[in-house]
């Protein structure tokens, strides 16, 4: 049996909600448009790499570097962590207040900062170890391992960096993570 609707349910929804969901609308869409926009400049990019480099050891070397580090920005940076911390950072702000809040993002920050900064000197230590885990049939080319290593040597701590920048952004408030 289906209950009958309710003159709730029936009515038209208040004009600040469906001015709310008309705001929702447009930042999806502007987020949708911003990962389009992502995938086609990746794509270029690609295309730019292929021109440059050639199909040979150094571009497989340098996406193979590029994309070790990379792997721990997108689990820290871009990962489920950031959307814990934003959920966290709302309830931090909303019950204890904004101090209690930005003394949360500060203490978070830091900790990020000491835990890339150690994963990015074991990175670097550990890389010929990662190199050969990650991409074994490397060995088979004469000096595709060691330069590899090399640049994931060089790609670490500059992809450390890019982690931290985006850890401190806070949504263009950046000042106020300052401890």
């Amino acid at each position: 049996m289906i209950p009958e609707p309710t003159a709730r349910s029936t009515a038209a929804p208040p004009a600040a909600e469906t001015g709310g969901r008309a705001l929702l609308a447009r930042r999806a869409s502007v987020v949708s448009a911003a990962v389009l926009a992502s995938r086609v400049l990746g794509v270029v990019r690609e295309q730019v790499f292929a021109v440059l480099f050639g199909a040979g050891r150094e571009l497989d070397a340098f996406i193979t570097a590029f994309r070790i580090p990379n792997l721990l920005r997108d689990l820290f940076a871009e990962g489920a962590l950031s959307a814990a911390f934003v959920s966290t950072f709302t309830q931090y702000l909303e019950r204890g207040g904004e101090a209690a809040a930005w003394r949360l993002a500060s203490l978070v920050i830091n900790a990020l900062a000491v835990v890339v900064g150690i994963l990015t000197l074991l990175g670097m230590w550990f890389a010929p170890a990662i190199v050969q885990a990650i991409a074994p049939g490397f060995a088979d080319i004469p000096g595709k391992v060691e330069l590899t290593v090399e640049m994931t040597r060089i790609m670490f701590p500059s992809r450390g960096r890019s982690r931290r920048r985006a850890g401190r952004s806070s949504g263009g408030r950046r000042e106020r993570c300052r401890p």
